[in-house]
């Protein structure tokens, strides 16, 4: 029989001393470094994000890559055709100077009276999902629009018994127009279109033009006295002066609707 006991209390007495201390005197693995390493890396991954985010809008501002790619592909699909039967031409939901002059906002009511005199609809405009849906959400029709309009009657020979089209004097298409008149013009009022090594550039948005006219606007409710400059180029002054209503912008949210539908047009 082999007694265990001394060999034990031998075993035990000959342990270091720090061995049988208390456990709370253990060395505990100290997890705060690997923490502090990942959130380090994880600033410097955002602050890495969040410069390549600024550089991509700085780009895109000056070259508007993103947006002419978007915006003319959105516009291809805005068309219109001309179906047999009978119908109404979809009227624009705002209507502006041109769209009353030229009779567009008017449609529905003149075919409702031709209608009654005893005329019926052959063939009429069925507009695009993409079309109809700009439409629908307050958006103007893309399409190429006329220069001049009026009234034109004919024999059964096709000769002319009367026509009365306003305006008389015009340029035929756009390489009518004498250079010097286009440069002169785009030199005034936003010279930037000129730069060829930016083709992509939406002649709608000039961001110095709208940051000024944005500090004026700001500045002005401070100071009535101070002038308000404005923020529209060529192509928002024509969508404003041809399709808002008494072609004015009467509230930020047209505003914005001018430049969309302008640059759908210029990127058609």
């Amino acid at each position: 029989m082999i007694r265990l006991g001394p060999l034990l209390e031998a075993s035990a007495g000959s342990l270091p001393a720090q061995a049988g201390a208390g456990s709370n005197d253990l060395p505990v693995p100290n997890d705060d470094s690997g923490l502090r390493r990942t959130r380090k890396w994880g600033r410097w991954i955002g602050l890495v994000l969040a410069l390549v985010f600024v550089g991509l809008i700085a780009q895109e501002v000056r070259s508007s890559w993103l947006q002419a790619h978007l915006l003319s592909s959105a516009a291809q699909k805005m068309t219109y055709r001309v179906v047999e039967g009978q119908g109404v031409p979809t009227a624009p939901s705002k209507s502006g100077p041109y769209d009353e002059r030229l009779g567009y906002a008017s449609l529905p009511t003149a075919v409702e009276s031709l209608q009654r005199a005893g005329y019926r609809v052959t063939a009429h405009t069925r507009l695009s999902p993409w079309q109809d849906r700009a439409v629908f959400w307050g958006g103007t029709p893309i399409y190429d629009e006329k220069i001049r309009a009026g009234l034109k009657l004919t024999d059964q020979h096709g000769r002319v018994l009367y026509e009365s089209i306003t305006p008389r004097n015009v340029y035929q298409n756009y390489a009518a127009i004498p250079q010097l008149v286009v440069r002169t013009l785009l030199f005034a009022e936003n010279r930037q279109i000129l730069e060829t090594s930016l083709p992509y550039r939406n002649p709608t948005v000039e961001w110095t033009r709208i940051s000024r006219a944005v500090f004026d606007v700001g500045w002005n409710k401070v100071d009535h006295d101070h002038p308000v400059s404005g923020g529209s180029t060529v192509a928002t002054q024509l969508e404003k002066l041809r399709h808002s209503p008494g072609g004015r912008t009467l509230s930020p949210v047209e505003k914005l609707r001018q430049m969309l539908s302008s640059s759908l047009r210029s990127y058609r």
